[in-house]
């Protein structure tokens, strides 16, 4: 996500470190790169010129030009006004202090991916807020198989689905609220709309107007860039709401519909939706996203991922095993798997700062060759994985006809097992200190 601007402002600060020396024709210089980059990334003009004049009057007022840092103080102003552009703080609605049931109204343009975030916001409530029974209500009647794809998604996250009721919005809001069958938030998925069209805007008004939402949040496509603007605006006008909910972050966003829709709207921007998956929904920490914008990475959002997807138990028994020597292919199986669950190396690799990414250089796996060597262990035996050592040039040929690789491919991995399992032997020699790092996301 943000690659383009990311890119951008990594290569302006690398010179700028380059300089040594700040003088006031460097620093306009650069901000006027950093506008560029800005609205290459398509932010609006106004958030760009914005941000642009707050680091310079900041920058001049901490004698920026006068540190023993000013590249690093520079950095830092411009990631302080990148998180105050941002919203500042994470934000949430106090769930807590709305009456039962909760009722979340959602909107947006079609194709925003509005109908994912209602099971995905759905489950998100379950799991992260303590609500006992979420429930997806479709009003989306008009789009082919809208509804059925809801009802999917309901089911996959666990919760209830309110169908169509004779075909009409109103009806089917209507029966939800009447009966909401225990559920103590619901989520209602309106039909996608052109702000611009004056009739379906009166429409999803009515809605909003019968259903009484305690929180209503705006639907947008991080990739929409500064039109994303015009679109809030116009269904902040009609509609009312009360924060954004920004998808497909994990697509080609170029960061203009992030950066645009606080800077100019004044909403917050509430939750992210980060991947494919249900709980690819995310609290929105502006802090975080400005790291990433700027290539300091985001570590922090990595460890909470860990927290809830990777086993502690299975994490430090992997490391007990591993220090003792007893350390199998069907361990490394595992780890695997683990990081699979917080979306592979490329996901891992984007939260951590560019500097650290880029003195791995070619040592970065290749997620393909993760895939090979998943493959190469699952196309032996138990006992293959257990005693490698077993393996002789006819069960070779015949892992690698089992997962689709070649021989050589199959040596490299039991040459890379057997170099691992000798250095964790060195280890477990040496003086008996507290071992610093968890394998792979241990606490």
């Amino acid at each position: 996500m943000f690659e383009s601007l990311q890119e951008s402002l990594t290569q302006i600060f690398d010179r700028l470190r380059g300089r040594g020396l700040v003088t006031p024709e460097v620093l306009d210089e650069t901000l006027r790169e950093i506008r560029r980059a800005l609205l290459s990334a398509d932010v609006n003009f106004k958030v760009a010129r914005a941000i642009v004049e707050q680091v310079r009057e900041k920058a001049r007022g901490r004698k920026v030009l006068e540190s023993l840092t000013p590249a690093q103080e520079v950095i830092r102003v411009v990631r302080d006004e990148l998180i105050e552009a941002l919203g500042g703080e994470a934000f949430e609605p106090d769930y807590a202090s709305f009456e039962r049931p909760v009722k979340v109204l959602l909107m947006g343009l079609q194709g925003s991916g509005k109908t994912t975030s209602a099971a995905r916001l759905a489950f998100y409530l379950m799991r992260e807020k303590g609500f006992q029974r979420a429930g997806v209500v479709a009003l989306d009647l008009e789009r082919p198989a809208a509804f059925e794809q809801l009802s999917l998604l309901a089911t996959q996250a666990g919760c209830e689905f309110f169908g169509p009721v004779n075909g009409d919005v109103l009806e089917t809001a209507r029966a939800a609220l009447a009966d909401p069958r225990g559920c103590d938030v619901l989520v209602f998925d309106t039909q996608g709309r052109l702000h611009v069209d004056d009739e379906m805007m009166e429409a999803l008004a009515s809605v909003a107007t019968l259903v009484k939402p305690h929180v209503s949040f705006l639907v947008v496509d991080a990739m929409t860039g500064q039109e994303a603007v015009s679109v809030a605006r116009h269904f902040d006008k009609r509609c009312g709401f009360d924060a954004v909910i920004l998808t497909k972050l994990d697509g080609d966003a170029r960061g203009g519909a992030a950066l645009s829709v606080r800077g100019v709207t004044g909403k917050p921007i509430a939750y992210a939706g980060i991947g494919e998956k249900l709980d690819a929904l995310t609290v929105f920490h502006p802090d975080r996203m400005a790291g990433r914008i700027l290539g300091l990475g985001d570590v922090l959002s990595l460890i909470e991922k860990a927290e809830k997807e990777v086993d502690a138990r299975q994490a430090e028994e992997a490391q007990r095993r591993m220090l003792s020597g007893e350390f199998t292919l069907d361990d490394f199986l595992e780890q695997l798997r683990q990081m699979k669950k917080l979306g592979g190396f490329s996901e891992i690799l984007s939260a951590l700062p560019k500097e650290v990414t880029r003195s791995l250089g070619g040592a970065i796996p290749d997620e393909r060759e993760l895939k090979r060597t998943e493959a190469i262990i699952l196309s032996m035996t138990f006992e293959e994985r257990r005693n490698p050592s077993i393996i002789d040039g006819s069960r070779k040929a015949r892992i690698a006809r089992g997962s689709g690789t070649t021989v050589s491919d199959v040596n490299r991995l039991i040459q890379s097992y057997a170099q691992a399992k000798k250095l964790m032997k060195q280890l477990k020699k040496a003086p008996k200190k507290r071992f610093p790092l968890q394998f792979p996301f241990g606490r």
